[in-house]
């Protein structure tokens, strides 16, 4: 019976449930990082960019210091004796020139030695450097895939109803393209990828079909839309319980194509039944939410 691919049909039903758990998995780290991890560039996408950084450098300097006799640096005119040529002091050993040592020590133009020190002063230099830095690219959008088969009534549909909100009310936060695909064996889609209100999106999450499950129809709509300009680089969310049959090869080589082209492809299955063997090997990255613990895991 859970391979049943009898057709269902839409139906209404009450938000009330979604709300209450949308407030309790609010904070659960596991939505958070399947959030984070959705439409998250490789490492080959990130950019690079050179910016121009200010840096101030200190560099000491010997300078001259005039009031610090320390060595000879030269000949000046002065009337200081202790640095005097012996030449200019041999004018007084004779009484005939004794007088011209006297004008010129008056006049202060007696040969001396001119002395200085140095001393080390630190200046600020400022400089321009070059500096590559690595920037992510904006996080691309995403695409989910809700089940609302018979399989999935109840709580799992409740919990696979409240984390869409979650995801996409951080899209939108984030100015990310999200697309809704609501799938049984027929689908239901949902383009929020333009500014949208919380009505369109509560609207569109509380129809379900409640027939059989087949979520190849929503993969190949997912494919089709993940060819257009707005989401090629998109990634996508299955949530389901996954007890359905397996896909046509022709679907697997479409996700085969386009993750070779950096799209990745996540599960999130609502309890763990049936998903030992089946459809693991398509997805990059699978969490399960716990009912035992009422959390989600990687």
């Amino acid at each position: 019976v859970f391979f049943d691919l009898s057709t269902g049909s839409l139906s209404i039903k009450s938000m009330a449930p979604v709300k209450r758990w949308l407030e309790y998995l609010r904070t659960d780290k596991g939505v958070q990082a399947l959030i984070d991890l959705m439409g998250k560039v490789d490492q080959i996408k990130k950019s690079e960019k050179i910016e121009i950084l200010n840096h101030t450098i200190t560099q000491t300097v010997q300078v001259p210091d005039v009031n610090s006799k320390e060595e000879i640096v030269g000949l000046r005119l002065g009337k200081d004796l202790e640095h005097a040529l012996p030449s200019e002091l041999a004018l007084m050993a004779d009484p005939a020139t004794s007088l011209l040592f006297d004008l010129k020590y008056l006049e202060s133009g007696l040969m001396c030695f001119d002395l200085q020190g140095m001393q080390s002063i630190e200046q600020l230099h400022q400089m321009q450097v070059e500096q590559k830095v690595t920037e992510d690219e904006p996080k691309g959008p995403m695409i989910i895939c809700v089940d609302t088969s018979a399989s999935m009534q109840g709580s799992p549909e409740t919990i696979a109803k409240a984390i869409t909100m979650l995801m996409v009310l951080k899209a939108k936060q984030d100015n990310r393209a999200c697309y809704l695909i609501n799938f049984s064996t027929s689908i239901e889609t949902l383009d929020l990828s333009g500014g949208f209100s919380t009505d369109n999106l509560i609207s569109f999450l509380q129809k379900s079909f409640y027939g059989g499950t087949d979520v190849a129809p929503a993969i190949s709509k997912g494919l089709t839309i993940m060819a257009t300009d707005e989401y090629k680089n998109a990634d996508m969310l299955i949530i389901s319980d996954f007890i359905m049959a397996s896909l046509p090869q022709q679907l697997l080589d479409g996700i085969s194509s386009l993750r070779g082209q950096g799209n990745k492809f996540n599960s999130l299955v609502i309890d763990s039944c049936f998903m030992e063997h089946r459809l693991k090997s398509i997805f990059d990255n699978e969490w399960v939410f716990d009912p035992s613990t009422s959390k989600v895991i990687e």
